[in-house]
């Protein structure tokens, strides 16, 4: 299946670099590449770099939703908003789930340990990214 058969949205964008926050009007699509790209400027990724690994590795939050769903029997619906932070190589150096809800702790966990695991573009300063996955 599909992300648009799926039905999951992704929404409002947030890259913040070097102190600067830049984002994208918030929107609500079948795609999970929803957001207009931003531009950089600041020497760290800018949105399209950022979307264009988030969507490579989809199959691997649709994987984390399934697990999470097999170990409580029940599914978790709605946002969950993740922020993590990009070294200038490209690596992950910090990743959490603010404020999960109750019903998605075991899903909060897979996504952060997922996300830890995924490798940027590098770039010549630092990223910060916070931004919802709806389920």
């Amino acid at each position: 299946m599909n992300w648009r058969n799926r039905g999951w949205f992704i929404g409002l964008w947030a890259v913040t670099a070097c102190g600067a926050q830049q984002s994208a009007p918030a929107t609500s699509s079948a795609s999970p590449s929803a957001s207009a790209p931003m531009a950089g400027g600041s020497g760290a990724l800018n949105a399209e770099q950022i979307r264009a690994v988030v969507n490579d590795h989809g199959h691997e939050l649709r994987n984390c939703h399934g697990r999470a769903k097999s170990m409580t029997n029940e599914i978790f619906k709605g946002d969950l908003m993740v922020q993590w932070k990009i070294a200038p190589s490209g690596e992950v150096t910090e990743v959490n789930a603010v404020n999960p809800p109750p019903l998605a702790e075991i899903l909060a966990k897979c996504v952060t340990e997922a996300v830890k695991t995924w490798k940027f573009p590098a770039a010549s300063h630092p990223s910060s990214v916070s931004r919802p996955f709806s389920f």
